[in-house]
């Protein structure tokens, strides 16, 4: 029943309960009310020119000779074939938009409509190739050849990074653009090459990290076993963190508010970061970076927090922050876990989930952490401390506070 099974899907599709914020064009949109333009936008500018070229002119071609001449829609089989590759490249995108279906990081939900399309690719090549215009054929040839290539040396570049690709639509030039506009590297296929430069950085010392984010464990499980025995993830101590470019995990350019730990590497694509490798401990830094830290921090508690706890905590140019003074390896080794409650739920993607953990740095006595705060009014929020993996809803807390706006 593969009609009753796609509306099924579909409906499934509108109805499916992920929600979080999508960076969408330097702004944010819950992933259950993204814009119209989210998914055509997102499938122009991460599609090779040469195929969303061709792609367009096989599928017009197609859609001028249904329109032209509808009787032979279903005796002609190339024309009838033609129309069934339109149809399954524009019925899934206008469908999962019409009903608000929930969408993110990029169009990897309706992947699965790019092999129609590059098929459509060839029948725009073949039509241009055969349309009787001398300088046509040349063209075509010339075009699907020259765009191929400089796919193949352009991914070849980005090696392995492959799954970050941008076209020319986009500006790629600018440094931190593209990070600043969009999700990246949401799969976190980046962080293995951040332990492994962890790893180089101290090549016989030990590497304590966190694994704040799911992929850090997944990328320490595929290791060398030497190299696995010498990572300890959320261990007595926390000397790292890794961030990858994608739902704010770190500072874009133009939201660099308050504090954050110093990077010390970084792996940048079209002059964006798509992962990051930041110090929880300011000895691992250059006196410089660490000067220019402590200038900051000590600037940072000044004045009454706004709740005292075993952190205090401030809230300053929208977002929070934890100090605590004294403090030692053991204070900053454990993840901090923050849930909050919207004032309103209009225009939210429902009920929101807590925030990853997240780590203080630690400044000769002090220790302070940091994490921006959503871009509407909060009623509730509640925050800690958590040992282990630092998840919320199983771990007994060290230590935890609520606070009411």
């Amino acid at each position: 029943d593969p009609l009753g099974r796609s509306a099924e899907s579909l409906a499934r599709f509108a109805q499916f309960d992920h929600s979080f914020w999508e960076l969408f064009q330097g702004e944010l949109f819950p992933s259950t009310g993204v814009p119209p333009d989210y998914l055509p936008t997102w499938f122009a500018i991460t599609t090779p020119l040469a195929t969303l070229l061709l792609g367009a002119v096989g599928a017009g071609a197609v859609v001028w000779r249904c329109l032209a001449q509808p009787s032979d829609v279903l005796g002609n089989t190339d024309l009838r074939f033609g129309a069934l590759l339109v149809a399954c490249c524009v019925l899934p995108a206008v469908a999962v938009t019409a009903l608000g279906s929930t969408l993110y990081n990029g169009w990897r939900h309706l992947y699965f409509v790019y092999a129609p399309y590059a098929v459509l690719a060839v029948f725009g090549l073949h039509w241009l190739t055969s349309a009787g215009i001398r300088i046509a054929r040349p063209a075509a040839y010339g075009m699907a050849a020259i765009g191929l290539a400089a796919t193949v040396v352009e991914m070849a570049g980005i090696h392995p990074h492959q799954s970050v690709y941008f076209n020319a639509l986009v500006d790629r030039s600018t440094p931190g653009h593209l990070a600043s506009r969009y999700d990246m590297d949401y799969w976190g296929t980046s962080i293995l090459e951040a332990i492994e430069h962890l790893l180089e950085r101290s090549p016989t010392q030990p590497v304590y990290m966190s694994a704040q984010v799911g992929f850090v464990s997944r990328s320490h499980f595929i290791l060398p076993r030497l190299d696995r025995e010498r990572v300890f993830l959320d261990a007595e101590r926390v000397d790292y963190e890794i961030f990858v470019d994608a739902n704010g995990h770190y500072p874009r350019p133009g939201w660099q508010t308050g504090l954050f730990p110093p990077p010390i590497w970084q792996r940048k694509i079209y002059g964006s970061a798509i992962v990051t490798v930041a110090a929880l401990n300011l000895s691992q830094v250059d006196a410089a970076t660490a000067d220019r830290y402590r200038e900051a921090y000590r600037h940072t508690v000044d004045g009454s927090p706004l709740i005292e706890a075993e952190y205090d905590i401030y809230r300053r140019d929208g977002r929070l922050f934890y100090a605590k003074r004294p403090c030692d390896a053991q204070d900053a080794a454990k993840g901090f876990i923050l849930h909050i409650t919207p004032a309103s739920s209009t225009g939210l993607p429902g009920p929101l989930p807590a925030t990853p953990p997240f780590y203080a740095v630690r400044v000769d006595d002090l220790c302070l952490a940091s994490i921006r705060l959503p871009p509407y009014p909060i009623s509730h929020l509640r925050t800690g401390q958590y040992a282990g993996d630092a998840q919320i809803w199983q771990d007994i807390p060290v230590w935890q506070v609520e606070y009411d706006f």
